[in-house]
This record gives C-alpha cells, structure tokens and sequence, in this order.
C-alpha cells in the first residue's frame, strides 16, 4: 500500500490528474510501480523528460504548465504523462506527490524535492516501461517483426519470461475488439491472425498511443528503423504536401514515416491486403491515388489493393487545405457540413457571425473524418468522457444537428468524432464570443390567444426545438 500525503491549500487538477489516489496509480502504473516496495523490486530510474520537468519546479515551484511546455517543446498529453510518472516514482519511494495550488503552480514537497534532486536521469537502457506501454510495445513487436520469439519481447522490453508471458496473455483480450488472435508456432514464432486490414488498424492505434511518450532513437531501437528511412519518408511527404496542396498536421507527420515503413515492410514479406471492401473505380482518378502509386513505386509487386490502402490512408489522415480547388466529392461534404451547421444554429437558437468561415473550419476537419468513418478506420477520442462531462449541452445539441453528415455517409457517426465536432463548435464558439449562450438550456415565454389545444401544441413544438 502506498501513502499520500496531502498539503493543505492544494487541489488535485483533474486535467492532469496529478492529485490521482495512490490506488488509481497503482492499478494504471504498474508496469512503474514494481515489486510491492523497496525491497526485491527493480529500481527505478527517470526519464530524461521527467528530470527536467523536475528540475524547472524546483527552480520554480510558480511556474506554470504551459511555460514547462515551451520551454521543454512538449504537448499537454506529453506534459500530463511525465507529471504522473513523477508521481509513481514518487509513492514508490513512499514520498508525497507533486500537488497543483489554485494559482495553477506546483507544491513538492522539501523531502520529496532532495530525493528528485538526488536522482539521476535514467541511462540509455534503463527506461522502465508502463504496463500500456508494454502492451502497446508488444504490438509494435508482433506487427513490425518477422519470427518473433519470447526472447524478443524480454530483451526489448527488459523484463522476464514470466512477465513477458503475462503481457502476452493480457494482449489476447486486448486485440479481440479487432477480430484477432495471437497464436504461437515453433517454424515462426509468435503471430497475430486474421484480416490484414485489422492488423494495421491495431498497429495504427498502437503507434499512436506511444508516438509521442518514446524519443525517436528508442522507436527506432524497437522497430529497427534506420533514422535516412524515416528521414526519406519525410522528404516524400512534404512532396506529397505540395502536389495535394494540403498541410498534414504535426501529429500525422510524426506518424506516418514508422506507419509507412511498417507497412511497407509488411507488404515485402507477403502480409498484403486482399479483401479491401473498397471499389478502385472510385479512387482511381484522384490526386491522392496517383501519389499512393509513386509512394510504392520501390515495393516490389504490389497490389492494387495496396493503393486504395494507401489512398485511403492520406485521405482519413487530419490536413488542412492549401488551395481552394476542390472535387465533386468534397463539394457533397462541404454542402453537408453547411447543412450540419444550420441545423445546429436552429436547434441552439444561435447565429454564426462568419459562418462560412466556420463551413471551412468543420470541412478542413470533417473531409478526413468522412473517409475514417466511411471504411471503419478507427480513431480513439481520448478525451470523449471529459467533452461529454464538461460539455453536455454542447455535445448534444451537435449529436441533435449531425443528420445532414449521416445522411451522406448513410451510417451513423460514432461519439468520438461527434466529440471532436464539438470541440470545433466550442472554440468557435468563444472565438465569437458566444459560449455563454451555448453553455446553458435556452429559456422562453410565449403567449397565445388561440386556447389550450394550440398552445399545447406550440409548447411541444419549442420544447423539441429547444
């Protein structure tokens, strides 16, 4: 059992989720927290992020996050994930947790702070991975690796057959959502099975989830990437960026160079799609397919099943226009993102001062979505809970205008991406200063001559409409 201690004229963050209850942690990093206490469990090192995190709330326990974030180039995901690693070094060592004051700065404790002062960054092969990351790891191992054996998963991930094992059985379940199954045989070893389409929606989850936690020298370690492979891939994308006319999001363009040279691999050694539901007559003529075919232009007989992957895959990664120029395809989207949005200034009683901005803005967001959505490419929304929590009348007056997108798919649109649409809604929102209006159940009085049955009626009609 580990003990926190509290210090008055603190508040846990729930962002961050510094203040999380020692139970929590345990259950959510124990691939961190080992061997029941100090004494036979492996000793822990930090990180390099997490030591210089330490180092600038020791120099100033006022700072604030967003000041961590520009000085050490990280995200707030990235920020978030180094605080609560810090934290499980911490009750590890039975210290108090770093705690957040109403001023949004830090209180670490004295004790606490000599201890981290004492520690040194972790060396090169010291990295202790969390019980997510081994998972997530393993993937990357299985999928990007020919004849995996056991010795695979304890040498990279540096713990013991026994634990290696565990994981492995833990993964059986994990990798169910995607219709496979993870079987062994002495000729090659461990195996992922079933459809290869499903094979890469999982490595695609995989990598993201571990993309911005792990430097690229470590990614490149596990993978057995060369840095000029990544490099190459780069340099191609940014031609891509131009003859399409788009930008690919920070986030995309960190991810496809691994993704690309996973899959490209894969493809090499035979694992090629063969049951893509997706017509090549509907692609064949795009800009995006003609770029597809000059990316694989190095694979070696490649199919054209292999193509409409890779054109698919550009089209559901997050871009935004350069250019104005669009096809008949995307006017049908656009149309339905401006009738999705006067649907929601209907039912939210509000109007949009520059609404055909706000067209492009959703339409720069929703065009990838449409293909994501449309072939099933899965995409977690990791702060779903919290936009429904916070946002509830939000969300649903979203969920309630979405219509006109899902009558263009012809399915349903999935909460993670209703949840991203009213993200879009809520800074624009504040950005015309009119979150207040949206934030709360609008209110009306009417009056009607017309007697009871009338005014029952309208009463129904604007409790639906509001």
């Amino acid at each position: 059992m580990f003990r926190c201690q509290t210090n008055s004229g603190a508040q846990s963050d729930p962002k961050s989720g510094i203040n999380r209850p020692a139970a929590k942690f345990s259950r959510r990093y124990n691939g961190i927290i080992q061997g029941g206490g100090r004494k036979g469990g492996k000793a822990l090192i930090l990180d390099k992020r997490s030591t210089q995190i330490v180092m600038l709330i020791r120099q100033n326990p006022m700072i604030k996050s967003s000041d961590i974030e520009k000085m050490l180039g990280l995200s707030r995901k990235q920020l978030n994930y180094s605080m609560r690693k810090i934290n499980a070094w911490l009750q590890w060592e039975h210290l108090p947790v770093i705690q957040r004051t109403k001023q949004g700065g830090f209180i670490l404790n004295e004790q606490a702070s000599m201890k981290l002062f004492m520690q040194k960054a972790e060396p090169e092969s010291g990295y202790v991975y969390s019980h997510e990351e081994r998972l997530q790891i393993s993937i990357l191992i299985l999928l990007g690796m020919p004849d995996v054996t056991l010795n695979h998963f304890v040498s990279i991930l540096e713990i013991s057959k026994n634990t290696a094992l565990s994981t492995l059985k833990q993964l059986q379940i994990l990798i169910r959502r995607f219709n496979l199954e993870l079987r062994y045989s002495r000729e090659f070893g461990y195996l992922l099975t079933g459809r290869e389409f499903n094979r890469r929606q999982l490595l695609s989850e995989a990598l993201n989830s571990v993309i911005n936690q792990l430097e690229s020298p470590r990614l490149n370690r596990i993978l057995q990437i060369r840095p000029e492979q990544i490099q190459t891939l780069d340099r191609q994308l940014n031609l891509i960026e131009k003859q399409l006319k788009i930008r690919f999001t920070d986030q995309v363009m960190k991810f496809l160079p691994y993704f690309l040279t996973i899959v490209f691999r894969r493809i090499q050694q035979g694992q090629i799609i063969e049951d893509f539901e997706v017509s090549a007559h509907s692609f064949r003529h795009t800009r995006e397919y003609e770029v597809a075919r000059d990316l694989l232009s190095n694979v070696n007989t490649c199919p054209d099943e292999e193509y409409l992957y890779l054109t698919l895959l550009l089209l559901t990664s997050n871009f935004r226009f350069m250019s104005d120029n669009h096809d008949a395809k995307d006017m049908d989207i656009y149309l339905s993102v401006y009738e999705m949005i006067e649907a929601f200034e209907t039912v939210s009683c509000i109007r949009f001062n520059h609404k055909e901005q706000l067209v492009d803005y959703i339409f720069q967001h929703w065009k990838a979505a449409y293909y994501r959505i449309l072939y099933d490419f899965h995409i977690e929304n990791e702060m779903l809970e919290a936009i429904k929590n916070r946002y509830t009348y939000l969300f649903d007056l979203t969920r309630r205008s979405i219509y006109p997108l899902e009558k263009t798919l012809n399915k349903p649109i999935p909460e993670e991406e209703i949840g991203f649409i009213t993200i879009l809604y809520g800074g624009w929102l504040r950005r015309e200063k009119q979150m207040d209006q949206a934030a709360a159940n609008p209110r009306a009085i009417f009056v009607c001559e017309n007697g009871v049955a009338i005014s029952s009626y309208m009463y129904l009609e604007l409790k639906d409409l509001l």
